[in-house]
């Protein structure tokens, strides 16, 4: 799974991508395995082949308010993975993330 997205950057020209798997109740767990940063270490490996900028990232979403964000350049994803959003984004923060609000509208 993860390395497609790789393939599909590749072939759709991009220089860089970033797989930001849902931490919460990760739907991709099943098919990749692992933990939290799976995706990430399964997909680098073709993103050296093919020289795409694999970004670490995570996707921290919940139910409520504020909603759905990506954390970029992280280091550990697991790490967010946190009953509260406002400890997952005090982690993100320690790892000094980029935090995008996916769709504020």
């Amino acid at each position: 799974m993860a390395t497609f997205q790789v393939d599909e950057a590749w072939n759709e020209g991009l220089d860089a991508i970033a797989i930001t798997d849902h931490i919460e109740g990760n739907p991709s767990r099943k098919h990749v395995g692992g933990d939290n940063n799976s995706a990430f270490e399964i997909a680098k490996v073709r993103a050296r082949e093919k020289n795409i900028i694999l970004i670490h990232a995570g996707e921290i979403s919940r139910n409520m308010p504020p909603g759905h964000f990506n954390a970029l350049f992280l280091d550990n994803t697991n790490a967010l993975d946190k009953q509260d959003w406002h400890e997952a984004f005090d982690e993100a923060k320690k790892q000094c993330a980029y935090i995008i609000w996916n769709h504020p509208g």
